[in-house]
């Protein structure tokens, strides 16, 4: 995310208000869906000036490995699928 430095007080108070009180980070990956669009919702309100995004290609097989081994299978179908 693209931040202005004056922002960045408020930035770091509201996501570390999303901090569950067992973590110490955010990561989209640990998260269920629900979880994930709270967070989400929340960031679109903070004052972000603008987003670098960067993809790779990959296989289901590497994404399913990727997972930890009691979330393999549960994404939501197939690639790309909207859950």
């Amino acid at each position: 995310m693209l931040t202005e430095e004056s922002d960045h007080p408020l930035l770091r108070k509201c996501l570390r208000s999303l901090l569950l009180p067992d973590r110490t980070n955010l990561h989209q990956h640990d998260e269920s869906f629900d979880r994930r669009m709270q967070i989400v919702r929340a960031m679109a309100e903070m004052p972000f000036s603008g987003a670098i995004v960067v993809t790779a290609d990959t296989t289901v097989a590497k994404e399913e490995s990727a997972r930890p081994a009691d979330q393999r299978g549960h994404a939501g179908g197939a690639r790309g699928q909207a859950r």
